[in-house]
């Protein structure tokens, strides 16, 4: 058979194919007939000649007023009574309007025109005319008349695919004005059609019927008409035409059961273009497979994958929307060929060593790039070079793979691999082995670790055959101590690296390359004697007698220039540079010989704390300075001072710890918060400072005291604060609030009487004053046998109140002559009989005249309660003063505790002469 006749015979096939296709798709179920649709129908010849206006009819002819319809009809038709279609005719009315004023004949011979009725009443004469020709029909306008219809449709446009519809509602009304029930409603349209048309209505009086659009891809106009005996009206629905347009990617495939093409069905409004999204489209295919439907995307498009059947042949794919809206597109069916041929191999460089493999990897393909069916055949031949191959195998998903063996020629390997009418090569290149066995030497064994004397060092690389490897083999180098070059590459096999190092030992040299490693030793030896560091363990002593450790080791390394520790027996002499002087001695006085670079002694702490400089200098054996001397002083021993001491607990006066307070007097009996500190002092047996750190307990009979402050610093000092508040200081508190820290008995006195027995205290006698705070400090400590003692001291503060007693216990005399005084004694304290606190002041002046011993006074602290204040007459006659004065002495106070002022009485008269 010819290719001409075989292309025939595929097209006819095609054919057939389409016509069953059709069959299944439902094309021929999908037609519909009904006497009010306009269809296509074969198109008449006409001539100017013998057209003839057969009629004109109005349905109904009788109509109410104000918009009642009536439908126009004017039929053409040939001498032979043949209706004549797509002809003009033309419509006019005496009364009312008409709507259209001229429309086309359909394929019936018929024009249509609806006559709308106003408010006027009459006889409407309407006439038809085409050309010359022209006829008359009456509608009767009856104002009598109030029955009417009235028409609404779910959509104003439709699509015409055979499925889309709208909704046709027709509401009655009767004479009355009311819904009409069961009137019988007739539904006809110009274009589409219906599935019912004669419909009842409900008691609401509607009736209801779906107009459905004929499947086309042009647009048009539905004219429906409802009826209902003499009632009439229209209604008009937009029929959008639908192109449906098919292709697919690619259109050809491999005959193998897995190729696939992309189908596409493009679906859009014929006159807009627009994308109808949403829609169903069914798909069907002679020869593969192809799923049955795919909805279109917002571009109007539903695409399916077409799968290649293993038979050959066109594949004729038909896309249906709607019940007729058809296209088709045929995809060619080919035999899969190798058309495409990829070779490579992996590795690409194998050592000649007649065992070593590559794989050789042949990727066949087809026309569409895809894998060659399973089980073809590809040859493989090395055509040049050496080694062995696998010569035939089978593909399996497009690839077939050989393995090539070297030979032991270094040389390439040309690989030939052939798959139908196909070729391609590809190269192996055979080289040296791998690294095997590698050799270092050194041209010294021995090396000065100055870091500056070098030495070359030598790696020889050999595979596994004792072959000097490739050149430009990279060997990594590196050594345990010291410097060296990080790698170098080989040249006839062997590597070379330069070592040197400032640290003395033995030092392991290591070449590599890969996992092979090879190795030597080089001896590093130490330079002269350039520097000491001292160091020492622990670095602080406490002072003898302590319980605490008083020795302590020093240690002196000696390094040369590159800081290596130099040779064993280097000597070192140990001295004391400077020290407390509390007897503090070394172990030796000799010099002393270093061990592996480090030379070393004994410390022992003598009677007293404070920091010592320990020097260490080389020497020879006899204890010789060398010559520039290398020497080290440092200051890095403390010795520390002991416990807190009491050198006999039955006697508080021989306690090294001393308590006492700021101020010795605040305002406290009725203040609270004020505050002064309290401060101890403590020392150990040698009446060195404590340890800094060293915890002191704090306590007092009233107010409260801080604690959290209470530990030493390096002079042995703790301060802490005293806050005023209750409970506040009574005789009682004074004798029982502790006791003495060792024995538990109670802490003589006595409390001081400041005013001299003249205030009743809480005890009821004249005797001690209340107010007064004991303030307790304890530590722990030893006694002078080593013993655990409490180390203790006390102090007091006064807690003085408002001022309340401020009189004159002794008063001037009445008068004074010149040259004589007169002294006034006073008193100022608290309720307790305490003196102010330190600080205030005292101011005194007088009226007219006279000379005071003080005219303002600050009193100290702790501060007394009683003053004196002497007056003189100072008038001198000779001088012009010879009146008689009378003066008055003030005093005036200004203190926390208050600011009382006292006129003294009585007045004193001061005469200028002497008395006789």
């Amino acid at each position: 058979m010819t290719r001409r006749e075989k292309s025939m015979q595929r097209i006819a096939i095609s054919k057939i194919s389409v016509l069953v296709l059709l069959v299944l798709l439902g094309v021929v179920a999908g037609m519909h007939c009904s006497k009010d649709l306009v269809t296509d129908s074969p198109e008449k010849q006409q001539n100017d000649q013998g057209i003839i206006l057969a009629e004109v009819t109005s349905s109904p002819s009788v109509i109410g007023l104000g918009g009642a319809e009536s439908r126009i009809t004017a039929v053409l038709v040939d001498d032979q009574n043949n209706p004549v279609s797509n002809q003009l005719v033309h419509f006019h009315t005496t009364l009312g309007e008409i709507s259209p004023t001229a429309d086309s004949t359909d394929y019936s011979g018929k024009a249509y025109a609806i006559l709308r009725s106003g408010a006027i009443a009459g006889v409407a004469q309407v006439t038809a005319s085409y050309g010359q020709l022209e006829k008359t029909t009456t509608v009767l306008f009856d104002s009598s008349l109030t029955r009417d219809i009235v028409v609404t449709s779910t959509k104003e446009a439709i699509l015409s695919n055979g499925i889309d519809s709208t909704q046709i509602t027709a509401m009655v009304y009767d004479d009355n004005g009311k819904p009409a029930e069961g009137q019988v409603i007739v539904f006809r349209t110009t274009a589409g059609y219906f599935a019912r048309r004669d419909i009842r209505t409900d008691q609401t009086g509607r009736a209801r019927a779906v107009l459905v659009g004929f499947a086309s891809s042009t647009d048009s106009l539905a004219l429906v008409t409802v009826e209902s005996q003499s009632l009439f009206k229209t209604v008009e629905i937009s029929l959008k035409g639908v192109n449906l347009s098919l292709d697919a990617n690619p259109t050809s495939l491999i005959a193998n059961g897995t190729s696939t093409a992309t189908v596409y069905a493009l679906l859009k409004e014929s006159s807009t273009n627009i994308a109808i999204s949403g829609a169903s489209v069914i798909f069907a295919t002679d020869l593969g497979t192809i799923p049955n439907q795919a909805t279109t995307d917002a571009s109007g498009v539903a695409s399916v994958e077409l799968k290649s059947s293993r038979q050959v042949g066109l594949a004729t794919v038909v896309a249906r929307y709607g019940n007729t809206l058809l296209d088709t597109v045929q995809v060619e069916f080919i035999r899969s060929e190798p058309t495409y041929l990829t070779v490579t191999a992996e590795p690409t460089v194998l050592v000649a060593d007649n065992q070593s493999q590559s794989k050789i990897t042949a990727v066949v393909s087809d026309l569409n790039n895809n894998p060659v069916p399973d089980g073809t055949q590809v040859h493989f031949q090395i055509i040049h070079g050496s080694g062995s191959i696998e010569t035939v195998k089978l593909t399996q998903n497009g690839i077939a793979i050989s393995k090539l063996t070297s030979g032991v020629e270094l040389d390439t390997a040309w690989v030939e691999v052939a798959v139908g009418s196909l070729r391609d090569t590809v190269t192996v290149r055979y080289v040296v082995g791998n690294a095997a066995t590698i050799t270092v030497k050194c041209d010294s064994v021995t090396l000065p670790a100055d870091g500056i004397t070098t030495t070359n060092v030598y790696a020889t690389v050999r595979d596994k055959s004792g072959n000097p490897v490739a050149d430009g083999t990279t060997v990594h180098f590196s050594s345990s101590i010291g410097n060296i070059t990080t790698e170098n590459t080989t040249t006839n096999g062997v590597a070379q690296a330069q070592f040197s190092s400032s640290i003395t030992g033995v030092a392991t040299i290591q070449a590599s390359v890969g996992s092979i490693v090879g190795e030597t030793t080089i001896l590093l030896r130490p330079g002269k004697p350039n520097s000491i560091n001292l160091s020492f363990s622990p670095r602080a002593v406490w002072v003898k007698d302590t319980g605490r450790n008083q020795t302590l080791t020093i240690k002196a390394e000696v390094v040369d220039s590159k800081n290596n520790p130099v040779i064993d027996g280097t000597y070192v002499k140990f001295s004391i540079y400077a020290s407390p002087g509390g007897g503090e001695c070394l172990s030796a006085d000799d010099p002393v010989p270093t061990v592996n670079g480090i030379a070393q002694i004994s410390f022992r702490s003598g009677t007293r704390s404070g920091p010592v400089r320990i020097q260490a200098e080389i020497t020879d054996e006899s204890g010789n300075p060398l010559t520039p001397p290398v020497r080290a002083i440092s200051t890095e021993i403390l010795i520390f001072a002991g416990p807190p001491y009491i050198e006999d607990i039955t006697d508080v006066s021989t306690s090294h710890l001393a308590v006492g307070s700021a101020k010795k007097n605040i305002r406290g009996w009725d203040w609270v918060n004020n505050t002064t500190t309290v401060t101890v002092v403590v020392g150990d047996k040698y009446n060195n400072p404590v340890a800094e750190g060293t915890a002191v307990y704090f306590t007092m009979t009233a107010g409260l005291i801080t604690t959290y402050t209470g530990y030493t610093d390096a002079n042995g000092v703790a301060s802490v604060t005293i806050h005023t508040g209750n409970p506040v200081p009574t005789i009682d508190r004074y004798y029982n609030t502790f006791y003495e820290p060792n024995f538990g008995t109670v802490i003589p006195g006595p409390i001081p009487d400041f005013e001299g027995g003249l205030v009743l205290n809480s005890q009821g006698n004249y005797g001690e004053n209340d107010g007064v705070a004991r303030v307790l400090a304890v530590t722990e400590g030893v006694d002078a046998n080593g013993n655990p003692a409490k180390v203790w001291g006390v102090t007091n503060v006064v807690f003085s109140g408002a001022i309340t007693t401020f009189k004159v216990i002794q008063p001037p005399v009445d008068t004074l002559y010149t040259g004589e005084s007169t002294q006034i004694i006073f008193d100022i304290y608290d309720i307790n009989g305490n003196p102010i606190v330190a600080g205030s002041t005292i101011s005194a002046s007088v009226s007219n005249g006279g000379a005071l011993s003080w005219t303002s006074i600050e009193t100290e602290d702790p501060g007394v309660t009683r003053y004196y204040l002497t007056l003189a007459n100072n008038l001198d006659p000779g001088s012009g003063d010879t009146k008689i004065k009378k003066t008055t002495v003030f005093i005036k106070v200004d203190s926390e505790n208050g600011n009382p002022s006292l006129e003294v009485s009585p007045s004193v008269v001061l005469i200028p002469a002497e008395r006789e």
